[in-house]
């Protein structure tokens, strides 16, 4: 059939319609039903199904079709979007119920920061005897910001000895220092050793605890400890006289 005969069975209200007309016709009732079904459908419903009325394709289109023929296939259920992300990770072991090494990072299945607790604690947040983290606190806390007792990171907080480029401590080693001893470029603290202040005092304490570190003179940890906390707790308590 060419495009300039007539098609009768596109006809609309009785009128032969051409080739092209009925075309353009036929396009016009689907983008109306189309149009018409999806703005009454349910926001929650994410897929539908047309389908004809009449299953036999050999029908010819008369007109344009009732709404009883767009059938709606039921939503099906969504599934529980999880929060969960990274891992958790701990040993059996455990002492006190708290696990000799626990490894976490990320978040759980409620959106909760993994925290990591245990004897040696690694994670972006963690609590424990020995804690590696970004953020974290324990007796040895090595990470960006940490506290403890001994304590090394960005910034520390150590009770007995902090090391970093900011820190607070009885003895205190960094680019900027505040304690009871501070070794550093610039600082605030009883006794100083730095590019503008040199107290002796502090020398002949960091002097002393190079030489117990690498074994030299005879000193042995426990004196310098106990040295340590002597003369860090004496100092707190004159902050509050």
């Amino acid at each position: 059939m060419r495009g300039g005969d007539c098609l009768q069975s596109g006809s609309k209200s009785g009128v032969a319609l051409g080739f092209d007309e009925t075309v353009n016709w036929v396009h016009d009732v689907w983008i109306d039903t189309w149009t018409t079904v999806m703005t009454n459908l349910h926001p929650n419903r994410r897929r539908i199904v047309l389908k004809p009325r009449h299953a036999d394709n050999s029908e010819s289109f008369a007109g344009p079709r009732s709404s009883d023929s767009l059938v709606e296939e039921s939503p099906k259920t969504a599934l529980p979007i999880s929060l969960a992300s990274g891992f958790e990770w701990k040993t059996r072991a455990n002492l006190f119920g708290i696990p000799l090494i626990c490894v976490s990072c990320g978040r759980d299945h409620q959106g909760k920061t993994r925290v990591a607790k245990g004897f040696l604690a690694i994670g972006q947040f963690a609590f424990g005897g020995i804690v590696i983290a970004q953020f974290g606190a324990g007796i040895l806390a090595i990470g960006q910001f940490v506290a403890g007792v001994l304590s090394c990171g960005q910034l520390a907080l150590g009770l007995l000895m902090a090391v970093g480029q900011i820190s607070f401590g009885t003895f205190a080693i960094g680019q900027i220092v505040v304690g009871l001893y501070g070794l550093g470029q610039i600082g605030w603290g009883k006794y100083l050793w730095c590019w503008w202040r040199i107290d002796m005092e502090a020398v002949s304490m960091f002097h002393t605890i190079k030489m117990m570190l690498f074994h030299e003179g005879g000193i042995t940890p426990g004196e310098v400890a106990e040295g340590g906390f002597r003369w860090g707790s004496d100092w707190l308590l004159s902050l509050f006289k």
